[in-house]
C-alpha cells in the first residue's frame, strides 16, 4: 500500500476490510498512520467502526451489494476512532473476488481539502434540484454529524428568484443525511420548515446586508435564539448536545440573493474551525450556482410540458375515435420538446391525423413544433392536400432554423419529420404523406 499524492499536496491512502457474508471482519489492512483509533479486530462486526445511526443505512448497502454483486462505489462515510472522534472515508463497497465469499469495503481516507476538491466535481452533475441538494448535504457530511439542505420555495418552482422580497425567505427541506429515522416533528425532505423558523433563519444569515455564514456553538444557545419547543423538536437533529453552522447559498448578483440554507449538526464538543467555516462557505457557494441552473431548468420543463400537453389533440371530430397521450421519455425536460400528435376535423367532413418532430429538446423545440403544428393545421383546414402541406412545413423550417443558436439551446428546426394522414369517411380512404417520418401503422 503507498501513499498518493492529491491536490494540493495532500495524501490519499487506501485501506481494506474484507468481510464474510455475516458482515464480520475477516481480514484488514489499515496500517497508515491515518487509520490510527480505527478497531477492526478480525471477527468483529464492520459495523462496529460506524457511528450507531450509520447502522441501518451501511448494514442495508452491505446486504445489497452481498445480494446482487453490484458495487456500492464512493460513498462518503465516519468510521469511529477509539477515542470517540471519527475519520471522515471515501467508502467503496464490491463483491469479494473469485473463489471467496464475502465483501471488501474500501476505504480512502481524505484531507478536508482533498475532500473539498472530490466534492466540487460530483456536485452539479445532475440538473435535478433534490438531487443536487442531496450531493451537497453528503458532500458536507465530512464536517458534521448530520447536514441539512433548506431551500426557498421559489427555488422549487422554478420562479425568478431575483423577483421575491428579501429576507421574507419560505423554506422547504431539499435534503437531509444521514438516511435514518427521525424524532416526531423533525422536518425531513419534502416537508415545509415552520414560518417562524424560515423567518429566524433568513434574519440569521443577513446581516448588513449581506447573507454570512453563523455558528450557534451548543444546544443552549440555540434554544435561546428558537425560543420555541416546536422549533427545536421541528430544526435540531435529536437530543444531544449540538452545534450548528449555517451557511446560505448565495445567488451572486446586484442585490445578491438567497436561495436556501446548509445546516451542518455536530456535537457541541468539537467546535468549528475559521478554516473549517471557510471551506464549507466555499463548497456552498460554488454548489449556489448549480442549484439556479436546476431551478431554471426546472422552470423550462414546467413550461414546455404545459405547452405540448396543450396542443394534444381535443377530439377527433364525430367521424373517428381517437385517443393521445404524452409521457415524456425522462423524469427532466431532456425528454421534453418536439414531439407532436394532432386530430382535427376539416370542413368537408374528413378528419386530419398528423404526427411530427422536431429535433431536439427543450423550450426552443417545444415552439417550433407549435408552430409547425398550427400552420399543418391551418393549411390542412384550408383544402391543402397533405403533399402540398409538407411543401409548405419545409420552407417554414428553412425559414425558422437558425442553426447557430438553435443548436446552442439544444434543437433545430432543420432535420424535423411530419407523417399527416386525411381520412374520408365516405369513401373509408386514407390519403397518406410524410417527410422523413416514420410510417404509420
Amino acid at each position: 500500500m503507498s501513499d498518493n499524492p492529491g491536490p494540493a499536496g495532500q495524501e490519499q491512502i487506501l485501506g481494506a476490510v474484507n468481510l464474510d457474508r455475516d458482515l464480520r471482519i475477516t481480514r484488514c489492512n489499515l496500517d497508515a498512520p491515518v487509520f490510527a483509533g480505527v478497531e477492526a479486530a478480525t471477527g468483529s462486526p464492520f459495523v462496529d467502526l460506524l457511528p450507531p445511526s450509520d447502522v441501518p443505512t451501511v448494514t442495508r448497502r452491505l446486504r445489497q451489494v452481498l445480494e446482487t454483486g453490484e458495487p456500492h462505489v464512493a460513498r462518503v462515510q465516519r468510521l469511529r476512532r477509539g477515542d470517540g472522534s471519527e475519520l471522515v472515508v471515501s467508502m467503496s463497497i464490491l463483491a469479494a473476488a473469485a473463489p471467496q465469499e464475502g465483501l471488501t469495503v474500501s476505504l480512502i481516507a481524505m484531507a478536508k481539502r482533498l475532500h473539498l476538491y472530490a466534492a466540487e466535481t460530483a456536485i452539479g452533475t445532475s440538473l435535478d434540484i433534490g438531487e443536487t441538494a442531496q450531493s451537497l448535504a453528503q458532500s458536507l457530511l465530512a464536517w458534521g454529524d448530520v447536514t441539512a439542505i433548506d431551500l426557498d420555495f421559489a427555488v422549487w418552482t422554478g420562479e425568478a428568484v431575483t423577483e421575491q422580497p428579501q429576507g421574507r425567505l419560505r423554506l422547504r427541506r431539499a435534503a437531509l443525511v444521514p438516511d435514518r429515522a427521525w424524532p416526531d416533528g423533525y422536518v425531513t425532505p419534502g416537508e415545509d420548515l415552520p414560518g417562524d423558523a424560515s423567518r429566524l433563519l433568513s434574519q440569521a444569515i443577513r446581516r448588513d446586508d449581506a447573507a454570512q455564514a453563523i455558528v450557534i456553538p451548543d444546544r443552549d444557545a440555540i434554544e435561546r435564539v428558537l425560543d420555541s419547543p416546536r422549533l427545536v423538536r421541528a430544526l435540531v437533529p435529536g437530543d444531544q448536545a449540538a452545534a450548528v453552522a449555517c451557511i446560505p447559498l448565495v445567488l451572486d448578483g446586484t442585490p445578491p440573493v438567497v436561495l436556501g440554507v446548509a445546516e451542518v449538526w455536530r456535537r457541541a464538543d468539537r467546535p468549528f474551525a475559521d478554516s473549517e467555516l471557510l471551506d464549507l462557505q466555499e463548497l456552498v457557494a460554488r454548489t449556489s450556482h448549480h442549484v439556479d441552473l436546476a431551478r431554471q431548468h426546472q422552470r423550462e420543463h414546467t413550461q414546455v410540458l404545459a405547452l405540448q400537453r396543450r396542443l394534444l389533440p381535443r377530439s377527433g371530430g364525430d367521424t373517428i375515435q381517437t385517443a393521445g397521450v404524452y409521457q415524456p421519455a425522462t423524469p427532466d425536460s431532456a425528454g421534453v420538446g418536439g414531439d407532436w400528435v394532432n386530430s382535427f376535423p376539416l370542413p368537408d367532413g374528413r378528419t386530419a391525423l398528423v404526427v411530427g418532430d422536431v429535433v431536439g429538446h427543450g423550450l426552443g423545440a417545444a415552439a417550433t413544433m407549435g408552430q409547425l403544428s398550427m400552420e399543418a393545421r391551418a393549411l390542412l383546414s384550408a383544402g391543402l392536400a397533405p403533399d402540398e402541406v409538407l411543401e409548405h412545413l419545409d420552407e417554414t423550417v428553412s425559414l425558422l432554423d437558425d442553426a447557430e443558436s438553435g443548436l446552442a439551446a439544444g434543437y433545430s428546426a432543420l432535420g424535423s419529420t411530419c407523417c399527416i394522414a386525411v381520412y374520408d369517411p365516405v369513401s373509408h380512404h386514407v390519403e397518406v404523406a410524410s417527410a422523413g417520418h416514420l410510417p404509420p401503422v
